[in-house]
């Protein structure tokens, strides 16, 4: 493992982090954060140490009104929604316009699939990409 980053406590509020990189020699290194000796390697979980984080440290003042419409906002992201748009399943044509605008130039990302093999796909595979999205998508994969 290497240490990547050591923040101490004065400079950020009383909070001390560290980063480390495991794998160093390997572009996609699973990166982990270390807080107060607890070790937080998923995506979630560094996401809500950085929102507790930044709330904890951000001098941001609201208004009286301005806090109420973000606690109705917040309410309304909690709540379940009954959107149709929202929760429609997606169509070939709204994929094929996905695919048709990636650049085929570059890495391909992390699930290691290039652009070039999407843009390839035929008719039957297409389809098959479609229903796996929508699957996804409507059972919160």
């Amino acid at each position: 493992m290497k240490l990547i980053k050591q923040l101490d406590a004065s400079s950020v509020g009383g909070t001390c982090f560290a980063t480390i990189q495991q794998g160093c020699d390997d572009y996609y290194s699973t990166i982990h954060l270390i807080l107060d000796g607890r070790t937080v390697s998923s995506d979630v979980g560094k996401a809500n140490v950085f929102l507790s984080h930044y709330a904890a440290v951000s001098r941001l003042t609201f208004l009286k009104e301005e806090r109420a419409r973000n606690r109705e906002c917040k309410a309304m992201l909690k709540s379940p929604s009954a959107d149709v748009e929202a929760s429609r399943d997606f169509s070939i044509t709204e994929l094929d316009s996905a695919i048709a605008k990636t650049k085929t130039k570059g890495a391909a990302g992390p699930d290691d699939i290039p652009a070039t093999f999407l843009k390839a796909l035929g008719p039957q595979a297409r389809s098959q990409l479609l229903h796996i999205f929508n699957t996804s998508f409507r059972e919160g994969f």
